[in-house]
């Protein structure tokens, strides 16, 4: 529990061009956890994966930043969530390394 709600963090594989939810992904076991002070609940989803796999952590938690009425009129109402999202891929070692994308170079001049 943080102040103002809850925090939810989410895991989700690369199957093809989607993501899916790391729960649902074929093979996957899923086990629930005894939940401490201020949990709700908690998961463990045990994966096979293989090299280069990517996956994706998804952190939501409650919005902090208040708006004076100035920018609520502005920009409208936010959703009251901050999300961070996170790839990463599985590596020789089996462990997850941050996963950067690849920058699209810039256009070549044309002669």
């Amino acid at each position: 529990m943080v102040p103002h709600g809850a925090r939810e963090t989410t895991w989700f594989v690369r199957v093809r061009d989607a993501w899916v939810a790391a729960h649902a992904t074929e093979g996957a076991v899923s086990e629930r956890l005894e939940a401490g002070p201020g949990t709700v609940w908690r998961q463990r989803i045990e994966l096979e994966l293989s090299v280069g796999a990517r996956l994706m952590r998804v952190e939501s938690s409650p919005n902090m930043q208040r708006k004076t009425p100035l920018e609520y009129l502005a920009r409208g109402p936010s959703s009251g969530r901050k999300v961070l999202r996170r790839e990463f891929h599985v590596t020789a070692k089996g462990e997850l390394a941050h996963f950067e994308a690849p920058r699209p170079s810039a256009p070549k001049p044309r002669k």
